[in-house]
């Protein structure tokens, strides 16, 4: 079974592991394909289902670039993830921070966040007021709830199925960073053999809530013993063991028979948001997002003026209940199925 791997310089190495494990070769200009090539897989380019390639037996996306797109904005991400019913971390926007806090909806230690973030940029952790002024400064989008967890978990996954799921560790031969946990800061994965149903449950429907083909779902296990999930990775470093899980299961795709020979996308989920990048991988490092003028004027002072009057004029926000505060995603477009390239 001859094959190509169609990529990009984003995803490049975890591309060559997937091609390896095919045993098909790697392109990153789909014009070069030759009909002698056999199948073709576009992963973390953002060709759409446009484009054309005669001849091939087998053409299909995995991630759509506009489901990427819509992952890659965290805060949006995480809106849809709670609109689906997924546990999630409280996600307030920078707009309502103040009141927030102001009300008791939300509460000292936070994470301030990027929209877009990867690798711990675009993380800061609010331990007083005057580190949300600075934040809000630095261009923050969104505050998410400091929660004490467990464990950290990463399930691998491709469209429903669990791939494998690993475990966060501490590494005590290197300079730990006990706020952001990844492999350059001290902390590597160890393979779990026992991951409990639960995990799986909530990353396939994690996964389907953003409509992703390959990926790794990143979820904690809390103190109290709740599952919640952090973020989805659709360019996530991929080992050659994993590389290997994949490879099996996009194998059998091709050889399932099906009326057409085609492969089902999976729906493409569009949103408008302007500011969005044409194409972000989840794991290429991004520049700090700036922004030198603050949403409001001296934040810091508002917030604490608002603190000491009880009766400052503040719009309403539902009460603090168990059924937490969350924005609905706007602009998005119902996501409709698409079929082969």
């Amino acid at each position: 079974m001859k094959g190509v791997v169609i990529t990009s310089e984003r995803v490049q190495d975890s591309a060559h592991k997937l091609a390896a494990a095919l045993g098909w070769q790697v392109l990153y200009d789909y014009e070069k394909y030759t009909p002698d090539m056999g199948h073709v897989i576009f992963y973390g380019t953002s060709i759409k289902k446009d484009v054309h390639i005669p001849y091939a037996p087998f053409v299909a996306i995995l991630n759509h670039p506009d489901n990427v797109k819509h992952n890659t904005d965290k805060h949006s991400s995480i809106t849809t993830l709670y609109n689906s019913g997924i546990p999630v971390p409280l996600t307030i926007p920078a707009n309502q921070i103040l009141h927030a806090l102001k009300t008791g909806h939300a509460k000292l230690p936070i994470l301030a966040r990027t929209a877009q973030h990867t690798c711990g940029e675009g993380l800061w952790v609010c331990l007083q007021p005057s580190d949300i002024d600075i934040t809000l400064k630095w261009g923050a989008n969104h505050y998410v709830e400091h929660i004490q967890i467990m464990e950290e978990y990463r399930a691998y996954m491709y469209k429903d199925k669990l791939v494998k799921t690993v475990r966060k560790v501490a590494d005590y031969s290197a300079r730990m960073n006990l706020i952001v946990r990844n492999n350059d800061n001290g902390w590597n994965f160890e393979l779990v053999k026992d991951a409990t149903p639960e995990i799986e449950t909530v990353s396939k429907k994690a996964m389907l809530a953003m409509h992703l083909d390959i990926a790794s779902v990143d979820l904690a296990r809390t103190i109290n013993g709740d599952l919640v999930v952090f973020e989805l990775n659709t360019g996530s470093w991929m080992s050659k063991h994993t590389a290997t899980l994949y490879a099996e299961l996009i194998k059998a795709d091709l050889e399932k028979p099906t009326p057409s020979d085609e492969i089902t996308l999976t729906p493409v989920v569009v949103t408008t948001s302007p500011e969005q990048p044409e194409l972000i991988d989840d794991d290429v490092e991004l520049p700090q997002i700036l922004n030198s003028t603050p949403t409001e004027p001296n934040i810091l002072q508002k917030l604490l003026d608002e603190i000491q009057n009880d009766n400052a004029h503040l719009p309403n926000l539902p009460p603090n209940t168990n059924e937490r505060p969350m924005p609905t995603l706007q602009n998005t477009i119902p996501p409709s199925t698409t079929s082969m390239v």
